[in-house]
């Protein structure tokens, strides 16, 4: 019995964690995603630019603007807010979007040259 009852409680904590990790990836859902993405994208951006708030800006509104499915791009964002480079891990969607991640990442990789080096 005590088995099932701790077996329970993992599903379920683990339900949680899974739940609040997508959660944490919804820059659609917060009020203000733009300025929330900026702000955790600019500390990464201080090393590679003197503007790393237009650099930000200028990823945002690329990744807006080329990526139409809500939860891939959340996870374009997130994985620029977190590592400064646009990634997507494979974890953060769903089985039947893993095949977006590619295409997605060879769109923006000459927009995110141009958002670095302005070219």
């Amino acid at each position: 019995m005590t088995d099932k009852i701790l077996a329970t409680l993992a599903g379920l904590a683990m339900a949680f964690v899974g739940a609040a990790h997508a959660q944490s990836h919804s820059f659609s859902h917060m009020p203000d995603p733009r300025g929330e993405f900026i702000r955790l994208c600019a500390p990464y951006m201080i090393k590679r630019s003197l503007r790393p708030e237009a650099v930000c800006d200028c990823l945002y509104r690329q990744a807006v603007a080329m990526v139409d499915d809500a939860e891939v791009r959340d996870a374009l964002l997130y994985g620029i807010s977190e590592t400064g480079v646009p990634t997507i891990d494979r974890t953060w969607l769903p089985a039947a979007k893993e095949n977006q991640i590619d295409i997605v990442m060879t769109r923006m990789a000459k927009p995110t040259m141009a958002c670095l080096y302005g070219q």
